[in-house]
């Protein structure tokens, strides 16, 4: 139902709005005890929960990019010719992102690989999406505050949302102490 397209109506206010009242219809499903049949992905539950976002995160949204990390995390990159920008393509028009505020001519080295792949994250998954992602939280947030959710993963989140197709009644079983 929902997929992020970062440069898709990225400055749309229609959007912005549309997405708000879609949390707001899903805190009215929570509360009324219903489940919709649809699942989401799963950066829109970290979201809601206010978690931070890690390289995996990155695979449904961008998948080259991710691959290219993946890459990096696992090779010396000192003989790639990478510096610490990003081009994106926004309204059909490249633009050059500095990820580091102080210099953007600094080589991907080994030893600056993991600031490299943390802050190419924070940009492709906070920045780029941070307003669709910003108001989706807010919408979720206005009916349902933010500490009745810290005690549930992405995945219970998941769960308690939307329809599960089946449940493994021996994990829940070996999980369950009835002893108390």
């Amino acid at each position: 139902m929902d997929h992020f397209d970062p440069s898709r109506d990225r400055k749309s206010e229609l959007c912005t709005f549309q997405r708000r009242f879609l949390n707001r219809v899903l805190i009215k499903v929570l509360f009324e005890n219903f489940q919709v049949e649809t699942h989401f992905q799963y950066l829109k539950y970290k979201t809601h929960l206010d978690l931070p976002f890690f390289l995996s995160d990155l695979e449904p949204i961008d998948a080259d990019a991710y691959q290219q990390l993946v890459f990096i995390t696992m090779n010396d990159p000192s003989g790639l010719v990478i510096n610490f920008t990003l081009t994106n393509i926004e309204f059909d028009q490249m633009k050059e992102i500095e990820l580091n505020y102080i210099e953007k001519d600094i080589e991907l080295t080994l030893g600056n690989q993991k600031e490299y792949i943390k802050l190419l994250i924070k940009q492709k998954l906070t920045v780029n999406i941070g307003r669709h992602l910003c108001e989706t939280q807010k919408g979720f947030h206005e009916l349902l505050l933010y500490g009745c959710l810290k005690a549930f993963t992405p995945d219970k989140l998941e769960i308690m949302l939307y329809e599960v197709d089946q449940i493994d009644f021996e994990d829940w079983k070996s999980k369950t102490d009835l002893n108390q």
